[in-house]
């Protein structure tokens, strides 16, 4: 058994130290290129999603930098293990597991959103050196933050059997508001952050301590404090019509916000250049 075990963690670790290498490009695939399954999701998110082209091109980068990969992946367990736990707690506590849920449930939305526009001051000089219009990189980062939040929004038809009507009510108000107000909150916020990402820092080191970022935290704990009163009050119905009713408006509002989000990210836009090149990493 010991020699198993030796054996294969010695054949895991030089397949792993094998991916890591460089191969040059006339020898064999280069290491870092997107599998052909890859590239044909990367061209399905071209043709199908709104600012298709824009939303692969950000996808591409997110994956291939270990700081941002190490983001997404850690939203989606959050995601995975908190939801397990609400599922586990809602026959003995509903508030306490509809807390987590309303706190957890963004998923790798609100660590990228952040930082979404400076990924890199690479990736920034080449997202606004080429003839994108601010509308639509601003469009292209809402689907971008959209698809973070849909896995946590696919989980909660799985609560339904074990709660009453009124209860439900919290969780459409949970989705609405996340895609509504969060979302474009977010959008917002991430052109005044203008540090580049370490591509290659553990996930573990972003943090958002400047005050436009603190200033989205009450909108993420905004659904979590709706369940407390909702349990505390018994005022489920209008805690979720509270939330649900504010993030209906903020989707219908998008063909305003859209230009108005475009417009403040265009004249940002040589600050946050300036601030990328000024503290990139060396």
């Amino acid at each position: 058994m010991a020699v198993g075990i030796v054996g294969g963690t010695h054949a895991a670790l030089l397949r792993a130290m094998r991916a890591r290498l460089e191969v040059d490009g006339r020898t064999g695939r280069r290491t870092g290129s997107p599998s052909r399954r890859q590239a044909g999701f990367y061209r399905w998110v071209e043709r199908t999603l709104p600012a298709g082209r824009l939303v692969a091109l950000t996808l591409r980068q997110v994956a291939r930098t270990r700081r941002l990969r190490g983001v997404g992946l850690h939203g989606l367990a959050l995601v995975i293990v908190w939801y397990g736990a609400a599922l586990g707690g809602v026959f003995g506590d509903v508030a306490r597991s509809l807390f987590l849920i309303g706190l957890f449930g963004l998923g790798p939305t609100l660590g990228l959103g952040f930082i979404v526009f400076g990924i890199s001051a690479g990736h920034a000089d080449g997202l606004f050196a080429r003839p994108h219009a601010p509308r639509r990189i601003v469009k292209a980062t809402l689907v971008l933050l959209w698809l973070g939040i849909l896995p946590g929004t696919l989980l909660l038809p799985a609560f339904l059997p074990w709660l009453s009507p009124a209860q439900s009510s919290l969780l459409l108000g949970f989705a609405l508001w996340w895609s509504g107000i969060v979302v474009p909150a977010l959008v917002y916020v991430a052109p005044r952050l203008r540090k580049p990402v370490d591509t290659s820092a553990s996930a573990f080191t972003i943090s958002v301590r400047t005050l436009h970022g603190i200033a989205v935290y009450p909108l993420w704990f905004a659904p979590m404090i709706a369940a407390a009163v909702a349990d505390a009050a018994g005022v489920w119905w209008t805690a979720g019509a509270v939330l649900g009713g504010a993030g209906l408006i903020g989707l219908l509002a998008l063909p305003w916000t859209t230009g108005m989000l475009a417009r403040q990210l265009a004249s940002h836009r040589h600050a946050m250049l300036a601030g990328f090149r000024e503290n990139e990493p060396v």
